[in-house]
């Protein structure tokens, strides 16, 4: 189907692809013929790109935003407009230990939940990590979810960042130790420096 013009649809729902074939859906502008393109067979999403550039070794991530613009346009913006009071934009992480949707497993102490992590180009590609940012389960059970936030850096040489700091379920800061029993406990080998 060649749609010159406008597409309106009142009524019912719009299915593309009804039939399971493995087809993409793009989106063309008049700078970029992939300016937003869904890659059937990859189960996908890809914004200024056709295809998925690995990070970190393993599959392409499900959401991807290429920018070669000189600028930072290449980026998300979530913004609230709800008046004077105590909404906010956010973006959320779960974790289940189900293996469906909708299938609520409890997840186990120390358990990885979520994390924003930063790669470098090596002059290959994106598989080494250079930081991150994350959050692990501590104290857990039903409608109780004690967790840490975990810093992490990767020295030169490393493969994998190493934790440097943590932030535990009870607001004691650790760094060189991740677990902190004061509220700043640093630890550099057997010298361990805690202010209480």
């Amino acid at each position: 189907v060649d749609i010159d013009g406008t597409f309106t649809q009142d009524a019912g729902n719009v299915v593309f692809n009804e039939a399971g074939g493995d087809y993409d859906f793009r989106v063309e502008s008049s700078a970029n013929a992939n300016a937003f393109v869904v890659d059937g067979a990859g189960f996908r999403c890809y914004m200024g790109h056709n295809a998925g550039i690995t990070m970190g070794g393993g599959a392409a991530r499900k959401l991807a935003i290429h920018n070669t613009t000189d600028n930072d346009s290449g980026g998300i913006q979530i913004m609230q407009w709800a008046g004077a009071n105590s909404s906010q934009g956010n973006i959320s992480f779960g974790k289940a230990l189900g293996s469906s949707v909708g299938d609520f497993t409890i997840v186990t102490t120390g358990r990885p939940l979520g994390r924003i992590a930063w790669y470098g180009d090596d002059g290959v590609d994106f598989v080494q990590q250079v930081a991150e940012i994350g959050a692990v389960s501590n104290t857990v059970g039903a409608n109780d979810m004690g967790g840490d936030i975990v810093f992490k850096t990767s020295a030169g040489s490393a493969a994998a960042p190493s934790e440097r700091m943590r932030i535990d379920e009870d607001g004691n800061v650790g760094i060189g130790t991740d677990a902190p029993d004061a509220l700043l406990e640093v630890g550099a080998g057997d010298a361990v420096t805690e202010i209480h």
